[in-house]
């Protein structure tokens, strides 16, 4: 039985894009955090209070993100089209770059899917 989507979430470019940065912001500061802990073992395990603040940080971060993700991955699965959808998830989701996308969906060239991804974009904003 197929299971019936529900309406489009909407949600900017803006928005899609700063989510993949979210996730790339909070990668950084994890190693950020690392190296801080690592300096703080080297003191003699002295408890470091800007590792502290990082790790408040990256918890404040992480949470935001997967927030942000819930509503990202409502849009996604809003999205009709299983190609769209998987160039939506492949992007978003999973950080691959326009190329690796095309070899996926059995294409050559990165500007198939970075179109695709325009164009559902474009028609969905000016509906």
């Amino acid at each position: 039985m197929v299971k019936k989507r529900s309406l489009p979430v909407r949600l900017t470019r803006q928005q899609l894009e700063d989510y993949r940065s979210l996730l790339k912001e909070a990668t950084d500061e994890r190693i950020r955090l690392r190296f801080l802990e690592k300096d703080a073992e080297r003191l003699g395990g002295v408890c470091c209070p800007q590792a502290e603040e990082y790790r408040n940080a990256i918890n404040e971060n992480l949470i935001r993100c997967m927030e942000v993700s819930s509503e990202i991955q409502k849009f996604i699965n809003s999205i009709e089209q299983s190609t769209i959808r998987r160039i939506f998830t492949m992007y978003y989701i999973d950080g691959w770059s326009w190329q690796k996308i095309a070899f996926a969906i059995g294409s050559h060239c990165e500007a198939t899917p970075r179109n695709m991804h325009k164009r559902y974009l474009e028609k969905m904003f000016n509906d």
